[in-house]
């Protein structure tokens, strides 16, 4: 997982690098994250936070019993 703050240093690097006449397919490959994780960090405009540690995930069927 990448964090935030990451997240927001990656997309500036990225949007200097377009700037200056990068596409931005070969900036992401430079970072080595895909065009489509850049478009998702940046859905609605600002830099969305990771939300995969809030989802409330079932216990696995084989757990075993308390006491």
């Amino acid at each position: 997982m990448i964090s935030t703050p990451h997240r927001q240093t990656a997309i500036a690097l990225i949007d200097e690098a377009v700037c200056a006449g990068a596409r931005r397919p070969k900036a992401c490959a430079e970072l080595e994250i895909s065009d489509r994780t850049l478009r998702r960090w940046t859905n609605g405009g600002q830099v969305q936070p990771d939300q995969r540690p809030l989802v409330q995930r079932p216990g696995p069927a084989n757990k075993l019993s308390p006491g």
